[in-house]
């Protein structure tokens, strides 16, 4: 096997794995993150020799001031390897999947979702689609005046066709996180999908998104709950979900849309696996503007 070439200077050096390796936390073909701090002390052909599962090297400079910076908190590194591979999964489910055939079938995919969940839309109502990525549920509101934000929208615009935003006229895209979100009191509203715990600072992002509704507006938050403390502690400690720098359990996030003064109205179980279970929680906001 060809030996990798590392940068010299600080970096990340990605080890692409062919079997699932659960000790580290790996999902199957997830990379395996290696700082390289230096002079290498021991070189990485020798650590994977024995398993000979070692089939690519990556080096990634964006991630350079990101390592090196001691200012910056281990969760911020963890968010930024997880924005990495956020685009990287979507290149590569997308890949696979015909533009227009998936974009049909998101749509119907986000019309049968609202009416399962038994969720109204009046025409009058204002939406905010929060980490909408490249099909999110901004899709389906033709007659409302939609707001659409997520800080990865110049990678969908450059490098996934499925994006179509030329097709929602009706959509404001903004290309901002959760943290940095400031449009407070403006939304009927606010959908969460599948992304709160892909945030960096999770008590922030929270704050920002119940913020940012109107009195008496609703949230509809879907979340990955852990089924186990015991796995759920594994999962913090190791990068055993590296998309998603967060794992709760579905009481941590009540507790959190408690604490911003958010009501919930329902929790409702989408779909239980071994470790996750999928919830959709509907909370209403009680604040006076």
């Amino acid at each position: 096997m060809r030996s990798p070439q590392i940068n010299k200077r600080n970096g990340l050096v990605l080890f692409w794995t062919v079997n699932n390796v659960f000790a580290v936390g790996l999902s199957c073909k997830i990379p395996l993150l290696i700082y390289v701090s230096g002079t290498v002390v021991c070189h990485p052909d020798e650590l994977f020799s024995s398993t000979e599962i070692l089939i690519q090297t990556i080096y990634l400079p964006i991630t350079y001031e990101i390592i090196t910076n001691p200012y910056l908190r281990p969760m911020n590194f963890r968010w930024k390897i997880a924005q990495f591979f956020e685009i990287w999964w979507w290149k590569n489910y997308l890949s696979k999947q015909p533009v227009h055939e998936y974009v049909d079938w998101k749509k119907n995919y986000w019309t049968t979702f609202l009416e399962t969940a038994e969720i109204s839309i009046l025409p009058t109502d204002k939406i905010l689609d929060a980490g909408c990525g490249p099909a999110g549920i901004f899709m389906v509101f033709p007659e409302n005046e939609v707001t659409a934000i997520d800080p990865l929208l110049d990678s969908y615009r450059a490098q996934i066709p499925h994006f179509q935003e030329h097709k929602v006229q009706n959509v404001r895209f903004q290309k901002v996180s959760l943290e940095c979100l400031n449009l407070q009191h403006q939304f009927d509203k606010v959908f969460c999908l599948n992304t709160i715990n892909h945030v960096s600072d999770l008590g922030k992002s929270m704050q920002n998104l119940c913020g940012s509704l109107k009195t008496n507006g609703i949230l509809y938050l879907s979340v990955d709950a852990h089924n186990f403390a015991l796995l759920k502690s594994i999962f913090r400690a190791l990068p055993g979900d590296i998309l998603h720098p967060h794992q709760l359990d579905l009481q941590e996030y009540q507790m959190l849309l408690e604490k911003n003064a958010m009501q919930v109205q329902s929790i409702r179980l989408i779909k239980k696996d071994l470790i996750f279970s999928y919830y959709l929680l509907t909370a209403s906001n009680l604040k006076t503007s």
